[in-house]
């Protein structure tokens, strides 16, 4: 029986990881024991596999023995620990605020998902460089040479603290109340856009670790949107030479974590939400001034299901048994 940890169970994508754990938990004969550093969060009952369990305190010690650790809190909270997982323990960290300084990136899916040997630590990053790096990964054959993207995320990615504020603006402004001081965003976010200069760099930086030097240039502009769940790309590529759209359609169909959808002029983050899948819509091409090829996609994902616990426990699915 393999053992299983998850530490900080209970934030979102802590949830969403449990969620996924309990599904198979029964089939893989998994033990799944779960600890907190957070006083508020120890002693809390959640549920995996359908059996309620109790979140223990965390210490290190407690880790002896488990073939793998999800760390689920926020990455200042989680830091800390991953300095002392015991020898044999392999640590995933999920979380938008892990990078390249927190551990060896990687995303499922793409044929680079394998971390060097040895790192103790491996990221599962911001759900952006899981939906990019599927997406490049899957149009690359067809000669990609450049691509640019615009990413908007949704409050989620600052977990549920970002989901109440954006709440209490949202009621705010709807009952002409006084509005609440922004604590999470620094800005009204409620019915707004705003530029995420940060997210931009890590997304960057991670896109650039898992194609571990093969990656066409990238470049990312992040935008934190005023909607709760549901993360959206819109994706510039530039090819060697011209491609059609049926091509593209057909590179991205061999991947079966990638879908076209019917809606495709109606696509929204809204349709990403609790989806399993990168949802992809419309497709646009054209033909650069030297002649090269160019397109455009858009396409959304859940930020914690495909883009957060999933790939999670696909890089983990080595120490989850057959």
């Amino acid at each position: 029986m393999s053992r299983i940890a998850v530490v900080h169970p209970t934030t979102l994508l802590g949830k969403e990881l449990c969620e996924g754990l309990g599904r198979i938990a029964g089939s893989r004969s998994l033990d799944v024991r779960l600890y907190s550093a957070s006083e508020d969060e120890i002693g809390s009952v959640t549920e995996v596999g359908g059996m309620a369990t109790i979140v223990g305190r965390y210490a290190a010690l407690e880790l002896d023995g488990a073939a793998v650790a999800f760390f689920c809190g926020e990455i200042a909270q989680d830091r800390p620990l991953l300095a002392d997982i015991p020898a044999g323990t392999q640590a995933i960290v999920l979380g938008a605020g892990a990078g390249v300084e927190d551990g060896a990136v990687a995303v499922a899916g793409t044929g680079r998902s394998a971390a060097p040997t040895g790192a103790r630590v491996w990221i599962s990053p911001h759900p952006a460089v899981v939906g990019l790096a599927r997406l490049l990964t899957a149009v690359a054959p067809l000669g990609l040479r450049e691509a640019s993207a615009t990413v908007v995320q949704p409050a989620s990615i600052r977990g549920q603290a970002g989901i109440d504020e954006l709440f209490e603006e949202t009621r705010a402004i709807l009952m002409f109340t006084g509005q609440p001081k922004p604590a999470v965003f620094g800005r009204q976010l409620a019915f707004n856009l705003l530029p995420s200069r940060d997210d931009a760099e890590r997304i960057e930086a991670s896109l650039r670790a898992v194609f571990d030097g093969e990656a066409p240039e990238i470049r990312v502009q992040a935008i934190q949107g005023g909607m709760f769940h549901g993360t959206a790309l819109g994706v510039d590529l530039r090819f060697d030479g011209h491609v059609t759209a049926r091509e593209i359609a057909r590179a991205l169909a061999v991947d079966p974590g990638i879908e076209s959808t019917k809606h495709a002029g109606h696509l929204g983050p809204i349709d990403g939400s609790g989806a399993e899948k990168i949802q992809v819509g419309e497709i646009r091409v054209g033909r650069g001034g030297d002649g090269s090829g160019q397109a455009w996609i858009w396409a959304v994902l859940d930020n914690l299901t495909v883009g957060g616990a999933l790939n999670a426990l696909a890089l983990a699915a080595p120490w989850l048994g057959p």
